[in-house]
């Protein structure tokens, strides 16, 4: 659930999002807790218009599981991940707010203390050697995909969110985290242009309690990677359902598809009955019908049982929804 309002941009002022949209965050924020190895959930809505609905479900989903991953750690903790870590593991390590790349040289003990020691360039000074204790690396350090050689074209970089926005949505959880590394949370199965301007395009702003306001996209929640520059760390994706060819999904099987539209679904639901899926169906689209006819089928026929979403507010007027669970494959 958010801390704080969400707002949007309206005539020169800023306008708290109406029930329906509080309901899709909300119902994004719950989909992780009912997730599962052995099963897949289905959620197939009936929406009078789908403006936003995939953009705001995504946010919470992205946003609940960012704040799953955030729990405590210890020292052990710590130093079972750093273990597990080769020598020349490309990382970005946290200076401030600055994210510099580098590289992990290895664990070494201080006065029988372990420590990290890791390998840094800063702009186009000369690679130096950072050592630091377990709890100071894990706040410090992330894996980073991007193999470069530092003696090439490392630099540090200003890092890539909107602090005070990010900030105020992800309660318990690091923004440098957040940004650094990269979690394929959810994909999108959708009309390009019609997501870009929603996500990249459409002001919002959380209202804090003095009246204050925090402006961003959603952009910089959901992290898009087709929207991102190269090499920046990702949350999520976006496929378009025009293309001949199925976009695949490289990722682990708790990544939630939100098929936004009928085409999508009636088109690529069968090759991708490995994922949770989010169906989202305008009643005013031409193959409404056609879809629902699929989704119900689903239902009857692979249905092992249903669900019910906890802390999701009422549904809002004109919104019909089905949970149910059925086998992976």
């Amino acid at each position: 659930m958010l801390k704080h309002k969400l707002c949007y941009f309206d005539e020169d002022q800023w306008i708290e999002v109406p029930e329906w949209g509080s309901f899709y965050i909300d119902l994004g924020f719950s989909i992780p807790d009912i997730q599962n190895l052995k099963d897949r959930s289905i959620i197939g809505l009936a929406v009078p218009t789908r403006a936003f609905c995939a953009s705001l479900i995504a946010s919470g989903i992205v946003l609940s599981r960012s704040k799953k991953a955030s729990g405590n750690s210890g020292d052990s903790d710590y130093f079972e991940f750093f273990k597990t870590l080769n020598k020349g593991t490309p990382i970005l390590y946290r200076l401030g707010k600055n994210g510099y790349k580098g590289f992990f040289e290895g664990i070494y003990y201080e006065d029988e203390e372990p420590r990290v020691r890791v390998k840094v360039k800063k702009g186009k000074q000369e690679i130096s050697t950072a050592e630091m204790s377990l709890k100071e690396a894990g706040n410090r350090i992330c894996v980073n995909g991007d193999k470069k050689d530092l003696n090439k074209t490392s630099s540090g970089r200003r890092l890539s969110y909107k602090g005070d926005f990010l900030e105020s949505c992800l309660d318990e959880t690091d923004p440098f985290k957040f940004t650094a590394k990269s979690y394929l949370e959810c994909v999108i199965y959708g009309r390009i242009n019609t997501l870009r301007e929603e996500i990249k395009e459409t002001p919002f702003a959380f209202k804090l309690s003095n009246e204050e306001y925090k402006q961003g996209i959603l952009q910089d929640i959901l992290r898009v990677r087709k929207f991102m520059g190269e090499g920046s760390a990702y949350r999520s994706n976006i496929f378009p359902v025009e293309r001949e060819a199925l976009q695949t999904i490289q990722s682990r099987s708790l990544t939630v598809v939100i098929f936004d539209g009928a085409t999508g679904f009636l088109k690529w639901r069968d090759y991708l009955r490995g994922f949770d899926w989010i169906v989202i169906l305008d009643r005013t689209e031409p193959y409404f019908h056609d879809a629902i006819d699929q989704l119900n089928q689903e239902y009857i026929e692979n249905r092992i049982s249903e669900k019910k979403l906890e802390n999701v507010t009422s549904l809002p007027p004109g919104v019909e929804m089905v949970v149910f669970q059925e086998g992976r494959e």
